[in-house]
């Protein structure tokens, strides 16, 4: 849905990553932001990169 990613906006923080498992959320969050930081996987299932 972006609900977060608005307040961040408001304050001039750059948003590099979003999450939510619901499609339905998703689908909200591309329509306002587009896809390009939006993973809809459940976040205990995700793991980084070694740096």
């Amino acid at each position: 849905m972006g609900l977060v990613r608005h307040a961040l906006d408001a304050v001039d923080l750059e948003t590099v990553f979003a999450n939510d498992v619901d499609r339905i959320k998703q689908k909200i969050y591309v329509e306002n932001f587009g896809d390009g930081e939006f993973l809809r996987e459940d976040i205990r299932l995700l793991h980084g990169e070694p740096t």
